[in-house]
């Protein structure tokens, strides 16, 4: 994926979560943004990392909402957590249920 269509898709979520200040779940962000669910997570981590967004959990969904004041934690445990978050949501795509 070239750097263009990165930033059109991060600026696509971050756009979306500000008009959605009651927060999102990915199948939600990806369906307005027509983009794959396991994509969306990859960036949904990535604006979480460079903290324009956080999460919270509630029950077995996680609600993204931008951030309202902008710092990093500059922890490189994201990176794990971007893995296993790709992953699950790449099996949820293929087997079409929850894993």
């Amino acid at each position: 994926m070239n750097k263009s269509r990165e930033r059109q898709i991060e600026e696509s979520i971050i756009r979306i979560l500000r008009n959605h200040k009651e927060g999102l779940g990915i199948s939600e962000i990806s369906k307005k943004i027509h983009v794959y669910r396991a994509t969306v997570s990859k960036y949904l981590l990535s604006l979480q990392h460079r903290g324009i967004v956080v999460s919270k959990r509630v029950g077995p969904a996680k609600i993204y909402y931008l951030r309202e004041k902008k710092c990093g934690n500059g922890d490189e445990d994201w990176i794990d957590e971007l893995i296993n978050e790709i992953k699950d949501e790449l099996k949820r795509e293929i087997l079409g249920r929850s894993v």
